[in-house]
């Protein structure tokens, strides 16, 4: 489940929250966190959980219900039909 674009960021700037605090309240690394907030990583059940926790906010609300796929998937799909296409 993809983070609508922005979304956390949003949270976080609402809240005057920097990546850092957010990353170190969830127990994450601040790689992990900003590529979960860019869209580049699915965080896990658990990672959801404790970056809601952190913003005060519900999983409902900084993860919406959206179809969206991360942007790396995206590109890594468009890859597997194009070297599927015969030349």
């Amino acid at each position: 489940m993809a983070v609508t674009p922005n979304k956390l960021r949003v949270l976080r700037a609402e809240r005057r929250i920097s990546q850092l605090r957010v990353a170190i309240g969830a127990g994450l690394g601040t790689t992990r966190f900003w590529a979960i907030e860019n869209g580049y990583a699915q965080p896990t059940a658990a990672e959801r959980a404790a970056i809601a926790r952190t913003l005060n906010v519900s999983e409902s609300e900084a993860w919406p219900a959206t179809c969206e796929q991360p942007r790396g998937q995206a590109d890594e799909d468009a890859l597997i039909v194009v070297g599927a296409v015969d030349v």
